[in-house]
């Protein structure tokens, strides 16, 4: 009855305090700013049934009591999640743990989070069921909004849709200690078709002295017994003379009273706590490193490490960090990796089966021909995908088999035959490449762009292109913007021959689309746009550009495609590092604001982006300035620990099937980098990752860089359980 979009997006790469909000709880008595917090529902019934959506940050409430928690029956209503806070609190939020209950009757039509991640469970968001999202910049309003459901209810039936206690974690909120301490809300909200639902908003906590001396932190309603003062809101329960623990942010701890605890900064444990044992430690539990041994650490210094957190308290037993089930995985250069399955998929492989060795090696691959002469060691399937001749007889490509391969050979009054390249030259004839077919016109077509071995570019018939050992591309195609350019660095493989081939496709698909091309461009610059140096935040800036642009790309309309076809990115070496900011140099051809994209980290896989090492989804890079003007966008990642020696930076554009809001900005004579994007399927052009000159023409550099910090311990690498983090 009820459908959920993908754009309800649910991950597990939650970062430090997401994982911690999981895992620690609080007392009620102690001090925290969330401590007055409640859980709240509020309705909005007039509602336009279209595909846009759920819509976070577009509530217009300003006061809790004024939230609607009724409506009629069969009303459409937009149903808005909110921590509510009394007015005077000072709220450090940083997640929430909920879940929802209804009746059969009532069915969710769209699902959206207002936060930056989601952990959510199994069937969400089914009745009973319950997640957990988390923010990446602290929240400090009055009213958060959290999450919003579009609700269908039944006709005639009166109906309540509720919040209810997570089945899994309770009903937490959480605050921006690491790790981060959980209090319940103090109300939980409901929402009533036909009748009334509750609306809990919040009082402020305070102490509460009693009359036998001691002291706890209440309502004042709740503050009523004989001889007990409530000595207001937001009053703590200390006394300048008592000591207590005393925490620093870095695990110290000293016996200080409170006055003298918060006067330097630090955090207040309450009278008579102790530093032994050490209350601003955090809990330790074994940490699984990447070679299945085990140590004893806490939570965050193992996620540092992008390893796997067995729990706190746990120790290191022999059951503890045991490894997955990992065998051979075959790549389609027939090489041979033992991995888990997952770790294979993300990396484009074959997996041949759990405890399958590599040695001998069982990936089977053979002498693939292309046309420019080359021989590559390649799988079959990759052969044929890259328009190769795969000879299934031959073991080697040493004696080379592609030697006596066939195509086309001119001769006079435009005969002609496919003989072998030595059959050709023997008969004075004019060899056009291997594989080329003797189509009508093979050997007479008009003049048109000509790639010959060097790179450059020749205005010639198919046969003078062919005489010049070139590879024509099509009839009437100019030399500018130059087709041949190409370049194969940065762990890129492409041959001449595979270039020119995806040229050919891509012209023949824009001379039918002119009008709806995917592929769009604002217009070259004659110096150049400089944008002012961006600023590192976190680490080393690393940029391909010389940040003078001269053009701006993007897809639209069918070539941004979900999850991430229409992604551009940019690779950086960076051996044993952390990938910490993402930068991007954006503009705009005017009018568009509140468009949101997607940031990836990436491994490498043979010079194109692999598996996702961290993600961003959901960021608005705010304001953008327009053409010819750029601006800088820095965007933080909580990216683990690689120590891959390459890795691609970038970002997925959020607007499928529309033109394009925002452009990246294009260096087309600077430094030169590795500028990459993800061509769609279904366009008419070669799907997957390309360089964008294929597209666009010769272009140096994208105005993606990335911050980049070293990892603390150079010993440590990734393990299965930070793979299984990102991909679980």
């Amino acid at each position: 009855m009820a459908h959920f979009p993908s754009y309800v997006r649910s991950a597990t790469a939650l970062g430090l305090g997401a994982i911690a909000l999981l895992a620690v709880t609080t007392s009620r008595a102690e001090i925290s700013p969330n401590s007055a917090g409640t859980l709240i529902l509020h309705g909005t019934t007039q509602v336009a049934l279209t595909d846009g959506g759920v819509i976070c940050g577009e509530l217009a409430l300003d006061d809790c009591r004024d939230a609607i928690v009724r409506s009629e029956w069969s009303t459409p209503t937009d149903l808005h999640v909110l921590v509510a806070f009394p007015t005077g609190a000072s709220p450090r939020l940083t997640g929430v743990t909920f879940a929802i209950e209804y009746e059969d009757d009532v069915a969710i039509d769209e699902a959206g989070c207002c936060g930056d991640f989601e952990l959510a469970e199994a069937g969400w968001p089914s009745s009973g069921t319950g997640t957990a999202v988390t923010w990446t910049h602290l929240q400090q309003s009055q009213l958060t909004e959290v999450y919003t459901f579009r609700v269908l209810p039944a006709v005639g039936a009166d109906s309540e849709f509720r919040i209810a206690e997570h089945p899994l974690h309770g009903t937490t909120l959480a605050d921006d200690v690491i790790p981060s301490r959980l209090v319940p809300p103090r109300g939980l909200g409901s929402f009533g078709f036909g009748m009334d639902g509750s609306l809990p908003c919040p009082l402020p906590d305070g102490a509460c002295r009693n009359a036998d001396g001691s002291c706890e932190i209440t309502l004042e309603s709740e503050c009523t017994g004989l001889g007990d003062v409530w000595e207001g809101p937001f009053e703590p329960c200390v006394a300048e003379d008592v000591d207590g623990a005393c925490c620093d942010g870095g695990w110290g701890c000293a016996m200080r009273t409170y006055l003298d605890c918060t006067r330097r900064g630090h955090e207040f444990q309450g009278e008579g706590s102790l530093c032994s044992p050490n209350l601003c430690r955090p809990p330790v539990g074994a940490c699984c490193g990447y070679d299945w041994t085990c140590a004893i650490k806490s939570r965050s210094d193992c996620s540092l490490w992008g390893q796997w957190y067995e729990g706190d308290n746990t120790v290191c037993s022999p059951e503890v960090c045991v490894p997955p089930p990992m065998g051979a995985c075959c790549s389609d250069t027939g090489s041979c990796l033992v991995l888990t399955s997952d770790r294979c998929a993300a990396r484009g492989g074959n997996y041949l089966g759990t405890d399958v060795p590599c040695d001998p090696n069982p990936c089977p691959s053979g002498p693939c021909c292309f046309r420019d002469g080359r021989c590559v060691m390649r799988t079959e399937e990759s052969c044929i995908s890259l328009g190769g001749d795969y000879q299934a007889d031959e073991d080697v490509c040493d004696p080379d088999p592609c030697a006596e391969s066939t195509g086309a050979c001119c001769f006079d009054d435009d005969v002609c035959t496919v003989v072998s390249m030595a059959d050709c030259d023997a008969s004075d004839g004019l060899f056009l490449g291997p594989w080329v077919s003797c189509d009508p016109g093979s050997c007479a077509s008009g003049p048109g762009a000509c790639c010959v071995a060097n790179g450059d570019c020749r205005f010639e018939s198919a046969a003078d292109c062919a005489e010049q050992g070139g590879v024509y591309i099509l009839s009437g195609e100019p030399c500018k913007p130059d087709p041949c350019a190409y370049r194969t660095d940065c762990g890129w493989t492409e041959s001449l021959d595979g270039w020119t081939d995806k040229i050919r496709q891509i012209r023949a698909a824009q001379r039918e689309r002119i009008a709806t091309a995917p592929a769009m461009r604002l217009p070259d610059l004659v110096s150049g746009t400089v944008p002012p140096d961006p600023e590192a935040s976190c680490g080393t800036l690393f940029f391909n550009a010389d940040f003078t642009f001269e053009t701006a790309y993007a897809w639209g309309y069918g070539g941004v495609q979900a999850p991430t076809f229409g992604a551009f990115a940019e690779s950086y070496e960076a051996p044993d590092g952390i990938a910490c900011s993402v930068v991007l140099e954006l503009t705009q051809d005017g009018g568009a604001s509140g468009r949101t994209l997607d940031l990836y980290v990436w491994e490498d896989v043979q010079g194109v982006p692999g598996a996702v090492l961290a993600a961003l989804p959901g960021a608005d890079p705010g304001v953008v300035e327009s053409w010819p003007s750029v601006s800088t966008h820095v965007f933080t990642m909580n990216c683990p620990c690689s120590d891959a020696f390459r890795l691609h930076v970038g970002y997925w554009g959020d607007w499928p099937g529309e033109p394009a809001p925002y452009f990246v900005a294009a260096d087309l004579d600077g430094f030169g980098g590795c500028p990459k994007t993800l061509i769609a399927p279904g366009i008419g052009y070669p799907t997957g990752w390309n360089q964008v000159s294929v597209i666009w023409g010769p272009t140096r550099a994208l105005g993606i860089g990335m911050e980049y910090s070293h990892c603390w311990d150079p010993v440590h690498e990734k393990s299965w359980g930070q793979i299984k983090a990102l991909f679980r």
